[in-house]
């Protein structure tokens, strides 16, 4: 019972509580009140009762008392016995009544004694009027004596004992009356009594039934304060409410408690967030720690290098400012002229290696740098290598050696020029950093797999070495072991970086193994595919031969050239090479020009050089112009060999997409103009010559 009334919400419960409460007082007041009311209806029964009976009996009194006087004025007054008789008769009527209201009284008795007494009533009453009708008789026979003698003598003493029983009958009623009134008015106080009892009774069932009701509502809303309370001060959020019902104190402890398993869930996770992102920003710190040390350590590199950069302008700088002053200053021998300009010439020559170095790594950041594929002859590598660098090697008294650790004959594909950029790196720096000694160049196949093989190539020194804690810098951009190798050693720190981006670009790995004092061994590990068909040799054999051919550079050659160049110090250079080659050169300043000059002398013009960055017209428009115009007349290509600094990949193709032939970057060299104008005049000669 106590289970389900705890189902109940506190609404019901205080609707069901007070509707019992207020259903039992209703019945106990109901009852006291029919209570009350049968008792006030008894009492009014009795009243009922007696007061008709007494009245009777005072009517009988008064009945009797008339007749009684009416008798006796009829005895003494009556003046004859006519009239006598007269008054008898309506004595008789009277009397008549008197005994009708007799008979009747006497049938509503309900006790003995009041019939007893109204026997005796009637008894008396007939006394009285046989006395009456005796003393009647003697008036009528003239013995008035002896008729007011028994008047006086018997008949008023028999009437007095009449009303005497009359007034016992009546005051006997009178007593049944007042005591039925007492007992109904004791009755009632004792209802009221009770009544005031069970009321009270009710009453306080009802306050400890109110207080049983209001203890369950409190007490757990106290036990969900207190918890309240205590999870507030302590944060302990493991807390739970000790109150079980489906009640809404009993729905509110079980929500609070969901709250809490929310609330403690939530909290653990964003403790371990919080412990996660500690650790994380412990982690970033430390990984923001470390980039800042490698900024600072790149922006020092860098500040190094451009300080080295000034350095390495400068130094080859010099040579050709300082020897082309010495030229113009006077009078020069031949020799001396031959020396000047040969300093000039390997001046020029560091400086390009320099602008190549750094265009490289433009290149390589960028995502630009592309790789060739052609045949890679290891023994023939090793041997340019060495052959590159036999007279250094030699200047410093040092052996410099190649060995090859691989099957005779093997060929590889792979981009040529790029691996032998990276040995001419490696090489040059052992040479640099060896004081006596040897230096070692070596390529060795390590395995084969499916058609392709591991090849480490390798360069080996007995030089100074390197500490171990310097070998992470190796290999970054701007860095070199120390200031002082850049002061005494010189270089802008670029070329193993380089080798490195080379060779990841190759999907290899670099790698050195020193100890300072003892020397270093770089290393270059690649896979390469080998090239072991005939049809393989073949191709890169006939590309080999595709393209331009080679020609001798003091091979005497003829025609008009147009140069179309906006540098005068470059116009100049590109027509003194072409007047040393045997041309004719026309000059003019921009797209513009030139395009009108093709319109005006076509026929006279044997081949274009056109610069790209020009004022008035570039020279993309004016390769597109002349190519329309060409196509307009009906004319044959005339060949258009693009001249600029913008060596990039993507400026190739740009210039080709505009209609140009062929692609010289800039500085020109003389051998690359005689070969590339040698071959469109060989061609020409076989076109002219074809039947």
């Amino acid at each position: 019972m106590n289970t389900l009334f705890s189902r109940l919400s506190i609404r019901f419960r205080l609707l069901i509580g007070f509707g019992l409460m207020s259903s039992l007082l209703f019945a106990v007041v109901m009852v006291s009140w029919w209570t009350l009311n049968h008792v006030q209806s008894n009492a009014k029964q009795i009243i009922d009762m007696y007061e008709p009976q007494v009245d009777r009996m005072t009517r009988v009194e008064l009945l009797m008392v008339k007749i009684s006087l009416e008798a006796r004025h009829a005895i003494l007054s009556a003046k004859d016995p006519t009239e006598l008789h007269a008054a008898m008769e309506r004595i008789g009527k009277d009397r008549r009544r008197l005994v009708e209201l007799i008979h009747e009284t006497e049938a509503n008795l309900s006790t003995d004694i009041g019939r007893d007494i109204m026997k005796n009533i009637r008894e008396a009453d007939d006394v009285f009027w046989r006395l009456s009708l005796q003393v009647v008789g003697h008036a009528q026979t003239g013995q008035v004596a002896a008729a007011y003698a028994l008047l006086t003598t018997d008949l008023v003493p028999a009437r007095n004992r009449q009303l005497d029983h009359i007034g016992a009958q009546k005051e006997w009623q009178r007593q049944l009356m007042n005591q039925a009134l007492a007992d109904a008015n004791q009755t009632i106080a004792q209802v009221k009594m009770v009544l005031a009892a069970v009321v009270t009774g009710i009453l306080v069932l009802i306050s400890f039934m109110l207080m049983r009701l209001i203890n369950s509502m409190i007490r757990p809303l106290t036990s969900l304060l207190n918890t309240i309370v205590e999870v507030e001060h302590s944060g302990d959020y493991t807390k739970r409410v000790s109150v079980v019902g489906e009640d809404e104190v009993g729905r509110t402890a079980a929500a609070f408690d969901r709250m809490m398993e929310i609330v403690e869930s939530r909290t653990n996770e964003l403790a371990r967030n919080r412990e996660q992102l500690e650790e994380k920003v412990e982690q970033r710190t430390a990984e923001l720690s470390r980039a800042v040390t490698s900024a600072k350590a790149a922006n020092e590199a860098k500040s190094r290098f451009l300080a080295t950069m000034s350095h390495e302008l400068r130094t080859p700088m010099n040579g050709v400012l300082g020897m082309a002053q010495l030229l113009l200053s006077g009078p020069v021998d031949a020799k001396k002229t031959q020396d000047h300009a040969r300093t000039i010439l390997q001046s020029g020559q560091s400086l390009l290696t320099l602008l190549n170095d750094i265009l490289d790594l433009s290149k390589i950041e960028s995502g630009t740098q592309t790789l060739g594929a052609g045949m890679v002859n290891p023994v023939e590598l090793l041997l340019n290598t060495q052959a590159l660098f036999a007279n250094n090697a030699m200047a410093k008294g040092l052996k410099l050696s190649v060995q090859w650790n691989g099957p005779h004959g093997r060929r590889y594909r792979g981009d040529a020029n790029r691996l032998q950029q990276m040995l001419s790196n490696l090489t040059n720096n052992a040479i640099k950093f060896t004081a006596m000694g040897e230096v070692r160049i070596e390529a060795t196949e390590l395995n084969q797999v499916d058609g392709s093989a591991g090849v480490e190539w390798a360069v080996q020194d007995s030089g100074m070495g390197i500490p171990l804690q310097k070998m992470p810098l190796l290999f970054q951009p701007f860095s070199q072991v120390d200031d002082s190798t850049t002061r005494q050693y010189g270089g802008t720190g670029l070329g193993l970086s380089i080798v490195k981006s080379l060779a990841q670009l190759m999907g290899g790995e670099v790698g050195v193994e020193s100890q300072e004092g003892e020397g270093a061994r770089f290393w270059i590990r690649l896979r390469l595919d080998v090239m072991t068909d005939a049809v393989d040799l073949s191709e890169l054999d006939t590309g080999h031969r595709t393209g331009l051919m080679p020609q001798d550079s003091s091979q005497q050659m003829s025609g008009r050239v147009l140069v179309v160049e906006d540098n005068r110090v470059n116009q100049q250079v590109i027509c003194a090479m072409l007047n040393q080659l045997g041309f004719e050169v026309i000059a003019v300043d921009n797209g513009q020009l030139a395009v009108e000059r093709v319109m005006q002398e076509a026929d006279a013009i044997s081949a274009i050089l056109m610069d790209v960055q020009m004022p008035v017209l570039d020279g993309y428009e004016a390769t597109r112009q002349i190519r329309d115009w060409e196509s307009f007349q009906g004319r044959s290509a005339l060949p258009i060999i693009a001249v600029t600094a913008d060596a990039f990949i993507e400026d190739q193709a740009r210039c080709r997409d505009a209609g140009m032939d062929q692609f010289l970057p800039k500085p020109i060299k003389l051998s690359a103009l005689s070969k590339v104008l040698g071959a469109f005049q060989t061609d020409q000669a076989d076109r002219s010559t074809r039947p």
